[in-house]
């Protein structure tokens, strides 16, 4: 799937490029360097995609030294043009860009537990003061907040095939879950990303599981979320 860049985006990739040596974007056993990885976390990007445009950004702040061109685009060319010679101005926007881009986006699961965690503050002083006299409380008009997500392009045939493979059980030993009939006359299970996507994970096979919806929150917002992806890593490796 071809993966749309915004401006922004690619001026931030520029950024990177001018101010690290060429050296730290090289692939180490195959594996993206820490500084790809941020990207792509920052991006919402696969690691590929990222690595793909930083080559190209690379060729040309390098004048072909470092780095391949394989396509680039000419949004690329103008973000080289605009900023090579003003690199002051540079630091400013992408600066402008990062406060932008962590102010209005979120990933979902963070904002969960955002609320989770006033929540269970809430829990706690009301134990204490009492809440039985409180049920007036509340917001008859609830304001709207605003932000920023994306939201990663799945293959269905993943999915379908994970749910298949555990026969629509929970893949957590000794869970005892018995699915109710949901859409399309289908055992009710979800499918859950060991590497979360939004930080990089694949979606394929290897990297996914079936799970129960009671497990599957809790390996996102459970106190025991690291323990179960640890199970879940291993039995991917076993299979």
């Amino acid at each position: 799937m071809i993966q749309e860049w915004k401006r922004q985006e690619i001026i931030l990739l520029f950024h990177a490029v001018c101010n690290n040596p060429a050296e730290k974007f090289h692939l180490e056993n195959n594996t993206y360097p820490t500084l790809v990885s941020e990207l792509a976390k920052l991006t919402q990007k696969p690691h590929s995609v990222v690595y793909e445009k930083i080559q190209h950004l690379l060729y040309l702040n390098s004048q072909g030294r470092y780095g391949k061109w394989s396509g680039g685009t000419k949004v690329d060319r103008e973000v080289y043009e605009e900023f090579n010679e003003d690199r002051e101005r540079l630091n400013f926007v992408v600066a402008k860009i990062k406060e932008d881009l962590l102010e209005n986006f979120v990933y979902y699961e963070d904002a969960i537990l955002s609320f989770n965690e006033e929540e269970a503050k809430e829990i706690e002083r009301l134990k204490k003061e009492g809440w039985l006299i409180a049920e007036k409380v509340g917001n008859l008009t609830p304001s709207i907040h605003y932000f920023t997500t994306k939201r990663h392009d799945r293959i269905p045939t993943v999915s379908a095939i994970t749910k298949l493979r555990a026969d629509f059980k929970c893949e957590i030993q000794g869970c005892n879950y018995e699915p109710f009939v949901g859409l399309y006359d289908l055992p009710y299970v979800e499918v859950h990303h060991i590497s979360r996507l939004a930080d990089g994970g694949e979606d394929t096979l290897k990297n996914t599981a079936c799970l129960c919806p009671n497990h599957h929150k809790e390996i996102h917002f459970g106190e025991n979320k690291e323990k179960l992806r640890e199970i879940l890593q291993e039995k991917r490796k076993a299979n």
